[in-house]
């Protein structure tokens, strides 16, 4: 059940990053500054919040008992 929980989590951190900031070959070309210094920054910042709130989510999974609590687990998503 955790490792379900756990990839459920991680697919939904990669869409959510997907949806907003593209393909792996548009999010390089923000990266290093083709849209934008303002959206650079902006998914830089972006990014960091959507892991930290996966692997916040994850660590909650792990430190469940029982499945109704790996279940309970909620992952408080920033806006991106």
């Amino acid at each position: 059940a955790k490792a379900a929980r756990i990839a459920a989590i991680n697919a939904e951190c990669r869409a959510r990053l997907l949806a907003r900031y593209g393909s792996a070959e548009e999010q390089v070309s923000r990266a290093i500054g083709v849209y934008g210094a303002q959206e650079q920054a902006d998914m830089q910042t972006g990014i960091a919040a959507t892991i930290d709130a996966s692997n916040t989510a994850s660590n909650a999974v792990l430190a469940a008992t029982g499945i109704a609590a790996v279940e309970a687990v909620t992952v408080t998503w920033p806006a991106i």
